[in-house]
């Protein structure tokens, strides 16, 4: 069980002139720093706190962090789409244009080591091949046949 703290929902905001039967809004506009006063009057700063089962956690607010005891995933994994290489194969400018040797999926690992020149299509959630310490965002790469082209500066974008 954790600490949890309760929090009331806030009452709806409704426009104070009428609602223009047209667009469905109300007619007046409101200066940002009014809307703000108008957000913030609605709130109650939360001073109480309970312990409850996490099964009756729901519409509640975590009063402190909840922090895992192991790390998640177990594994080195992609946080986007794109190619798996080896840093050492970006040329000076940051591009590369290697042989596609494979694909990694989540749940799917690609089964061999990457070498010099190659790279490996890498899917979100895939775990990285062996050999390779980068994922290229696909959105910078261009396929041609069983070669990917990185087109700009991959250098400084980690992943």
């Amino acid at each position: 069980m954790q600490r949890l703290a309760y929090c009331k929902p806030l009452p709806r905001i409704m426009p104070s002139a009428p609602l223009n039967p047209e667009n469905g809004r109300g007619d007046a506009s409101l200066r940002l720093t009014d809307a703000l006063d108008v957000v913030l009057s609605q709130l109650t700063p939360i001073k109480d706190q309970e312990r409850v089962p996490l099964w009756h956690a729901r519409g509640r607010i975590l009063a402190s962090d909840l922090v895992s005891p192991i790390d998640l995933p177990l594994y080195d994994c992609s946080a986007m789409d794109g190619f798996a290489i080896r840093t050492a194969d970006l040329g000076r400018d940051g591009r590369a244009h290697l042989k596609i040797v494979g694909e990694a999926a989540a749940g799917h690992p690609f089964g061999g080591e990457v070498k010099r020149g190659q790279a490996v299509r890498i899917f979100t959630g895939a775990s990285l091949p062996k050999g390779t310490d980068r994922v290229v965002a696909q959105e910078i790469c261009s396929i041609d046949q069983d070669r990917v082209r990185i087109a700009s500066d991959a250098r400084g974008k980690d992943n």
